[in-house]
């Protein structure tokens, strides 16, 4: 399976650049241009590696400032499904020393450097190896039991064999999200966050949630009428087993 990338860089000079030199390698290269139809994109494909230029606009017809960028690493690492996803900063704010740190606890694989304004064939070449080394060291080790979810795929296992089904991003944020916390209750205000967003929580019922568990449910349980991985308690919410 071809490797997919997803490119967030507001230049597109610079997009075109990249996709011209890692043209090579044969991966699937996507690019998105602002720090909303980063998060979108990424929530989407969710692909193998995430390059991100911490230099962005919010929305299009807006300035780029690098707090947009930050927050959006914020986000990606703390959304269920993203924030196992290899994740390298390619920017010119690499000098800025304070932000490599915050960068790097915020959950960045690798801070790369580039040139302002022409990129330079030593960034590219740099942006391209490390790209593979990270290529090269993922890989997804389910567990011999019970259910896991692997995002980067779109693959579900049970007991260590792949069940050949595909989740909806829906359906991968909601079990991505109990996934991360195995064993412990989720409660369903946490779940709806996790799932459909902040902005849309308040929309979402208990109905839509229950709906949503059972399609999980008629996926990845032996027999769905009696769960033995994805288990109710009754009044808070659910729980991964």
């Amino acid at each position: 399976m071809r490797a997919r990338l997803l490119h967030i860089e507001d230049d597109p000079t610079h997009v075109q650049l990249v996709q011209d030199y890692l043209r090579p390698n044969d991966w699937q290269i996507e690019a998105a241009y602002t720090a909303e139809e980063g998060l979108a994109k990424a929530r989407e494909l969710v692909p193998d590696v995430i390059i991100l230029d911490l230099r962005l606009p919010k929305r299009a017809g807006e300035t780029q400032s690098v707090d947009a960028g930050v927050d959006l690493l914020r986000k990606i690492k703390s959304d269920p499904v993203l924030r196992e996803i290899p994740l390298v900063i390619f920017s010119i704010t690499a000098p800025e020393v304070d932000l490599r740190i915050q960068a790097r606890r915020l959950g960045a694989d690798e801070f790369l450097g580039k040139s302002d304004v022409q990129l330079r064939t030593t960034d590219l070449a740099e942006l391209e190896a490390a790209i593979q080394n990270i290529l090269g060291r993922s890989s997804f080790a389910p567990p011999k039991e019970g259910v896991a979810y692997d995002p980067r795929t779109n693959q579900v296992y049970r007991d260590g064999e792949p069940l050949g089904i595909g989740l909806t991003s829906l359906e991968g944020r909601f079990l991505g999200f109990l996934q991360q916390h195995r064993g412990r209750i989720c409660t369903r205000d946490e779940l709806i966050a996790a799932a459909w967003g902040e902005k849309e929580a308040e929309g979402v019922s208990d109905e839509a949630v229950d709906r949503l568990v059972s399609r999980l449910r008629q996926k990845i349980e032996p027999n769905p009428a009696h769960p033995r991985y994805l288990l109710t308690e009754r009044g808070i919410g659910f729980r991964l087993v």
